[in-house]
């Protein structure tokens, strides 16, 4: 999850080695996602400039470790600070209901502070670093090595937060669900997204309302805050500390469970793999000749399309960015149904 390899490398020597300008890179430059543990990992935070807390985390200890700084994880429950109004600023939804639903659906345990039966303010399990570093000399600029202390830095949640624009309404009368049943009903080489992009501009040029589809989105812009040295507390109220580590522990880290199997449930691939090894990555599933005898056949008749069913067996592959990670060890005659879970 946090891997200390030459891009990690790179980046820390570009940043000079020093913590604080490896905090004030990933808090300024890494835009923060809302779910629950890893998925990313400390790699495609970085790639991707995004994360949330748990892949922030990851990428803020590779880089120190890099730099030669011992970092370890905090495990705990934090409360917004100085109240609901900065977890608003910082999700972007309005009024306590709406965030406790967001943090729901987030997948993010949370619990709701009361006063007056009125929600007062939210907490959330949380994810940050402490870092063994340099303080008195000062602040994380190293000057020299001494003062060290484990400090705790967070960088996902921004102090200076986010300003948000406005979105334009969805051109009248265009329906979503039609949309999203005419891109399951072929297969369509664009992402559902680009497909949605590509009706919504076709529904905008007839609307001539002037609008684009940019003016659809609802963005937000990511307001820095570039200190120069570390901050001396948190920018959260600490409720409990759970637990701190080394290492990502296993209950952190998403995996992805991938299974192909007959109607009759005969398993043909049952591989797991690590969330982050698929994160922004394209995955395919394509069946293959069972046996060399099987593509001589194939070969023979000119392409699979054109080789009778019932002379060929296919087993699966998965790739991953064109490599492949996993092939069942048997396979299928040609023409069966087969069943993908994708846990």
């Amino acid at each position: 999850v946090a891997p200390v390899d030459a891009e990690i490398v790179s980046m820390a020597e570009s940043l000079g080695w020093d913590p604080a300008a490896i905090y004030d890179y990933v808090k300024n430059n890494v835009e923060t996602e809302w779910y629950w543990g890893c998925i990313k990992g400390a790699k495609e935070a970085l790639k991707q400039g995004a994360g949330n807390d748990c892949d922030q985390a990851a990428l803020l200890v590779a880089l120190l470790r890099a730099s030669g700084y011992p970092a370890r994880y905090v495990r705990g429950v934090i409360e917004f600070y100085p109240g609901l109004e900065n977890a608003e600023k910082l999700t972007g939804v309005e009024g306590g209901r709406s965030i406790a639903e967001f943090f729901h659906k987030a997948g993010i345990p949370y619990s709701k502070v009361m006063s007056g039966g009125v929600i007062e303010n939210i907490q959330i399990e949380h994810v940050w670093v402490e870092a063994y570093l340099p303080y008195t000399n000062y602040r994380g600029v190293v000057i020299d090595d001494k003062g060290k202390r484990w400090l705790g830095l967070d960088t996902s949640i921004k102090p200076a937060g986010y300003e948000y624009a406005q979105a334009e309404d969805i051109p009248e009368g265009f329906d979503l669900a039609s949309v999203r049943n005419a891109y399951l009903q072929a297969d369509r080489p664009e992402t559902p997204l680009g497909f949605l992009r590509t009706e919504l501009e076709v529904a905008l040029d007839q609307q001539e309302s002037g609008n684009t589809y940019q003016d659809l989105l609802r963005t937000r812009e990511m307001l820095p805050e570039k200190l120069g040295i570390l901050p001396s507390t948190l920018q959260f109220d600490t409720v409990a500390v759970t637990s701190e580590f080394s290492e990502i522990p296993g209950d952190l880290v998403h995996d992805v469970h991938i299974v192909a199997t007959t109607l009759q449930g005969d398993v043909l691939l049952d591989v797991t793999l690590g969330a982050e090894r698929l994160s922004n990555r394209s995955v395919a599933l394509y069946y293959e000749p069972e046996t060399v005898e099987d593509q001589q056949i194939i070969n023979s008749w000119g392409d699979l399309d054109n080789t009778p069913a019932y002379l060929v067996r296919l087993r699966p592959v998965l790739e991953v960015d064109g490599e492949r990670v996993a092939v069942g060890p048997e396979g299928m005659a040609m023409g069966s149904s087969a069943m993908l879970t994708v846990e």
